[in-house]
């Protein structure tokens, strides 16, 4: 058999730099002149992601637990905070709500704490900040909450809802405490309000998410502008807020939105800048950003199957030296159902986006296996759609052919 010859000739083999007299298309001109890498391997920003499960955290009945906030490190345990909706039912449509029936999986939440020495076992300690009496601010729901340390204290900050949710709209508050166990104490007050009315944020701020950065509180934040009527209104876009000090006064930064995509905030200190996941909704969904200067952000990698409201361990969290080392690991959550009924649960995530360690098992591209295909069907209602549109649905396969 003839040895086969080796291929040194561009576009067989890559340089490192574009090459010179060589007709390009657009994609090749693309690899060059947008992507730091020519591959996925060697991109430091592209990682896929692993799950567990994080052990401690009960499955009793109807209890939701959702939207982790970045885990910190004090001492010689790792602190994470999150959405708890223990109501003992389940969810109920919009109107049919009251003192103790939710109507979204984040109604009637309080937030929650738990500890673990090593990231996978992990111990409730119970309620960190409680919903106020009637009347006060925050008394209707608590939820996504993220952690900021600052000199010697815990800053919570979080969504707040003081009346029946309707059409999710709230601003963000903020609760401190002596201790990361908590309790935590809820200023009465919004320290991060509303927009403008018709402005992109005027209806909801969701997801705080504080970083140190330059020797400020940077607080990322989730908006959109309207209630939500139709599929065509809901724009989703994350600002930047910035203060000297937790409690504020937080200045919106002029250039908002400065990220055009993502359903939730998950950032990290990265290089001299900032990183970010931009998770689901969007053009620029599933993908992974760095601004230099936490304000102007550039696609890096486009990733799949990311963490669902992820809140990372960041090692360097406080340093602010303008070097940051990246994350490994973290919480999020995921769906699950109990008698039928709509709940999440906490997970753990694994990933390879740090300076320091490298992990090549997760560098190369996932490949899917049948189950893991198959288990998104059409719909019923889908095969009848395309049935009734021209199409041949064919319930048998699950499949819908095009005539």
């Amino acid at each position: 058999m003839e040895k086969m010859e080796t291929m040194d000739t561009f576009p067989a083999r890559l340089p490192a730099g574009k090459p010179a007299g060589v007709t390009l298309s657009a994609a090749m001109h693309r690899l060059y002149d947008f992507w730091d890498s020519i591959a996925e391997y060697d991109n430091e920003f592209y990682s896929r992601f692993k799950y567990g499960e994080a052990a401690g955290f009960s499955d009793d009945g109807f209890i939701s637990r959702r939207d982790p906030s970045k885990v910190i490190k004090v001492e010689d345990r790792y602190y994470v905070y999150y959405t708890c909706r223990d109501t003992g039912n389940a969810i109920v449509p919009a109107g049919e709500d009251d003192a103790t029936h939710a109507s979204t999986d984040w109604d009637l939440a309080d937030i929650r704490v738990a500890v673990s020495r090593d990231g996978f076992a992990w111990e409730e300690l119970g309620p960190a900040l409680r919903r106020g009496a009637p009347g006060r601010f925050g008394n209707r729901s608590l939820s996504t909450p993220d952690v900021l340390p600052w000199n010697g204290r815990y800053y919570l900050f979080v969504q707040v809802y003081s009346d029946l949710i309707r059409y999710d709209s709230c601003p963000v508050g903020v609760a401190v405490a002596e201790r990361p166990e908590g309790p935590f104490e809820l200023l009465e007050r919004e320290v991060i309000p509303l927009g403008d009315a018709g402005s992109w944020d005027g209806n909801s701020i969701h997801d705080p998410y504080p970083l140190l950065y330059r020797n400020r509180i940077h607080l990322y934040y989730k908006g959109h502008p309207l209630r939500f009527k139709s599929p065509e209104t809901m724009y989703l876009a994350q600002g930047l807020a910035i203060a000297d000090a937790p409690e504020g006064p937080f200045t919106k930064h002029p250039a908002n939105p400065v990220l055009n995509s993502g359903h939730e905030t998950m950032l990290w200190p990265y290089r001299e800048g900032i990183a970010s996941l931009q998770i689901r909704n969007g053009n620029e969904g599933n993908t992974v950003q760095w601004a230099p200067d936490g304000v102007n952000f550039q696609l890096k990698a486009i990733v799949d199957v990311p963490p669902h409201a992820g809140g990372p361990y960041i090692p360097d969290l406080l340093a602010d030296d303008g070097d940051g080392r990246g994350i490994l690991w973290g919480l999020c959550f995921v769906r699950s159902s109990y008698r039928g009924a709509y709940r999440s649960r906490l997970v753990r995530f694994d990933c390879s986006l740090s300076r320091d360690l490298e992990r090549p098992g997760f560098k190369g591209a996932r490949q899917y296996t049948e189950e893991q295909y198959l288990a998104f069907p059409l719909t019923a209602s889908e095969r009848t759609y395309l049935a009734d549109h021209g199409g041949y649905a064919s319930p048998q396969a699950g499949v819908g052919y095009s005539r």
